[in-house]
C-alpha cells in the first residue's frame, strides 16, 4: 500500500453506483445523481437556475444521505501522472464492498494503469492506493 497527494491530480469521471447501477460524469455527482432521477422517473429537487453552488451542495448532501442507506457509493478516476491513474472509492468500506466492480473497470479499462484505492478520511486529499 502507498499514500498518494491528488491535490494536482486530475478527476476525470465521477462515478455513482445506486441500487446497483452505475451513473458517470466527466462533470460532477450532482450529475449522475439527476441521470439516477430522470432513469427512475424522479422528479428533481434540486434548480440550479436559481443558485447553482448551494442547489450543488444539497446534491452532494443527498448522494451522502444516500450512501448512509447503503444505496449509493461514490468513485473518482484520477489522472495521477503521466498515464497513470486511480480509481477511488470515497471510503475504505465502499471500496471493500466494491472491490469487485473496481478491478472489472480497470480490467475492462486496461489502455494505461490504473491503481485502486480509497480517499483517506478528514476531506483530506490524499488516497491509500491498495491494488
Amino acid at each position: 500500500m502507498k499514500t498518494i497527494n491528488l491535490k494536482y491530480a486530475d478527476r476525470i469521471v465521477a462515478f455513482l453506483g445506486v441500487n446497483g447501477k452505475v451513473y458517470s460524469s466527466d462533470c460532477d455527482h450532482q450529475e449522475c445523481l439527476e441521470m439516477y432521477y430522470k432513469d427512475a422517473g424522479i422528479k428533481s429537487e434540486f434548480d440550479y437556475s436559481k443558485d447553482y453552488d448551494t442547489e450543488k451542495e444539497k446534491a452532494v448532501e443527498k448522494t451522502f444521505a444516500m450512501k448512509n442507506a447503503h444505496i449509493a457509493y461514490g468513485f473518482d478516476l484520477f489522472d495521477v501522472a503521466d498515464d497513470e491513474y486511480a480509481l477511488l472509492a470515497h471510503d475504505k468500506e465502499t471500496f471493500e464492498k466494491n472491490k469487485k466492480w473496481m478491478e472489472s473497470y480497470r480490467k475492462e479499462n486496461n489502455s494505461s494503469p490504473i491503481e485502486l484505492g480509497y480517499f483517506l478520511e478528514g476531506g483530506s486529499w490524499e488516497a491509500e492506493i491498495v491494488a
